[in-house]
């Protein structure tokens, strides 16, 4: 998992050793991991030959949580997992996490992205850290 601030739609898939692109995306790691509480905050993650449904497409559900100071207990939601361009059987799960009520501090965030066609969970974690 790559935690962001700076992430973008590439035109056509990157070249082979582009740093940072993945199948057309780009997410740039944050140095340090250190974020504002009002910066814009993405979790990315790479899902590998997940099962496909009928429309061909995997299905998923991301759940966040965030453990330090303050800790924030996300619920299940569905998430789209983007076909990475050039890169087939890859598909990018991008989301926004929102650290705006985290005080200054160190944080673990954790991702569980499950294929709900599998029933297989994937956990994902990494640090960031909060700073006034």
């Amino acid at each position: 998992m790559i935690v962001s601030s700076d992430v973008h739609i590439l035109s056509s898939p990157q070249a082979p050793l582009d740093p940072f692109a993945f199948g057309g995306t780009k997410v740039v790691p944050k140095p340090g991991a250190s974020f504002k509480r009002n910066d814009e905050v993405w979790l990315f993650t790479e899902l590998r030959n997940p099962v496909l449904g009928a429309d061909g497409a995997p299905h998923v559900m991301t759940k966040v949580e965030i453990e330090g100071v303050k800790s924030i207990r996300g619920t299940p939601v569905a998430a789209e997992a983007t076909p990475l361009k050039g890169v087939p059987g890859h598909f990018g799960i991008g989301s926004t996490i929102d650290v705006t009520p985290l005080p200054p501090g160190d944080y673990t965030i954790r991702l569980t992205v499950t294929d709900t066609i599998a029933k297989q969970a994937y956990k994902r974690e990494t640090m960031i850290h909060i700073v006034p």
